[in-house]
């Protein structure tokens, strides 16, 4: 199985940034899975918003259903904490997305031709695109020209994300994925809490994708595991 296009485009823009994410691989929190996220950690952390990554993390690689095992987590956060979803994703998997989590926003960022950031959000089976922070963030239409996906790890993708659940305290917001150089480094960058949980059925991925993840968790090893 060959490795989708839009993770090559994540470690095209990820590699050249090595030696300044090694030190951004520590997350908050170690999981085995999604499961303990239950409401005693949710109490007992004061969790206020989440941002999901998917892939590895919810589910198999591109598969189109959350996993079995973890429905009853998320159904036990519905309606309490608000959420995202912030997936590396191509196009058509973004759509995929959209279906699979009707009721959550999933994001995608884009720099445009001008340098400007926006926003685009799925939600519902509606798609519109947003553009500035906080107060002063407004719609807008999709912009013209070519367009460069902010990916995770990026700092400034999270702060678009954080306006989607409501702008809580950074310290009680937690990006959950299963990968240390995207979805903890880019927490981490933002000033957010971070949670690894272990990749999820790890051999439904590409083998130049399971590489990678051997290598970021003997890189984690080496770097962090005694600190």
């Amino acid at each position: 199985m060959a490795a989708p296009s839009d993770w090559f485009t994540t470690t095209r823009q990820t590699l050249p940034r090595f030696f300044e994410l090694v030190s951004k691989l520590k997350p908050t929190f170690h999981l085995p899975d999604i499961t303990a996220v239950d409401r005693q950690f949710v109490e007992a952390q004061n969790v206020a918003a989440v941002l999901w990554d998917v892939d590895g993390t919810l589910m198999p690689h591109h598969d189109m259903g959350v996993a079995s095992e973890f429905l009853v987590t998320l159904a036990n956060l519905e309606g309490k904490v608000p959420q995202a979803i912030l997936s590396n994703c191509g196009e058509a998997r973004f759509h995929e997305l959209g279906r699979i989590f009707p009721e959550l926003p999933v994001l995608k960022a884009y720099r445009g031709p001008d340098g400007g950031v926006v926003l685009r959000i799925l939600r519902a089976g509606r798609e519109r695109w947003s553009q500035g922070a906080g107060g002063t963030r407004r719609e807008v239409a999709r912009p013209e020209g070519a367009l460069v996906a902010l990916k995770k790890p990026s700092a400034e993708l999270i702060e678009l994300a954080l306006d989607q659940v409501g702008s809580p305290p950074r310290d009680r917001v937690f990006m959950i994925g299963d990968q240390y150089f995207t979805d903890i480094a880019g927490a981490n960058l933002a000033g957010i809490g971070s949670i690894k949980v272990s990749t999820f059925k790890p051999k439904s991925f590409p083998f130049p994708i399971r590489s990678f993840q051997l290598f970021e968790r003997a890189v984690y090893r080496l770097l962090h595991r005694r600190s």
